[in-house]
């Protein structure tokens, strides 16, 4: 059965890193990065209407292939219910298993993560939907999501919490335990 895997958690928590060691470790999982997915949307930065375009195209890219048997991994931070409950119900209709995960970490690390990111991401020209996080309130931006993050987890009581740590490897260990 193949499983649709959520992996939420605020910017910088090393949700990407994650998805991409379980991707490699899954013979054609599908590593879906909505973020990633909206800067192939031409006029993205200018068009707010980028934001929904681009999940409801990750929802039809997960639901064809989970529907051909294979797992999709999501890493996205989610701080409000309805994309949740949109690939939850992709899970549902498609008979495969769905997880969801909270990747969380102490604040000062993932900001510390999120602005070297961030800085890669500038250095390097790419175009991302980080960058419209004003670089002066990261440390506000990040409390302000892991409150968001803590209303998901009480209104879905069955979502799994990993603990990320500066070591990937126990991280991911831990995350394969839960999943």
């Amino acid at each position: 059965m193949a499983t649709l895997l959520l992996l939420n958690g605020p910017p910088g928590v090393g949700k990407s890193t994650l998805a991409r060691r379980y991707v490699d470790e899954h013979e054609l999982a599908l590593l879906l990065e909505i973020d990633e997915l909206r800067t192939w949307l031409g006029g993205w930065q200018a068009a707010e209407a980028s934001r929904l375009a681009a999940r409801r195209l990750a929802a039809a890219l997960a639901e064809r292939h989970l529907r051909d048997g294979c797992d999709v991994v999501v890493p996205q931070y989610l701080g409000r219910l309805p994309f949740i409950t949109t690939l939850e119900a992709v899970a549902h209709q498609t008979e495969s298993t769905f997880r969801e995960v909270i990747v969380m970490a102490d604040e000062s690390v993932v900001v510390e993560r999120f602005r070297a990111r961030r800085a890669d991401l500038v250095a390097m020209g790419h175009p991302h939907p980080e960058a419209e996080v004003d670089a002066r309130n990261i440390a506000r931006e990040i409390a302000d999501a892991r409150k968001r993050l803590e209303g998901v987890r009480a209104a879905r009581p069955g979502t799994l919490v990993v603990a990320a740590t500066r070591d990937v490897d126990s991280t991911y260990r831990a995350l394969s335990a839960v999943v």
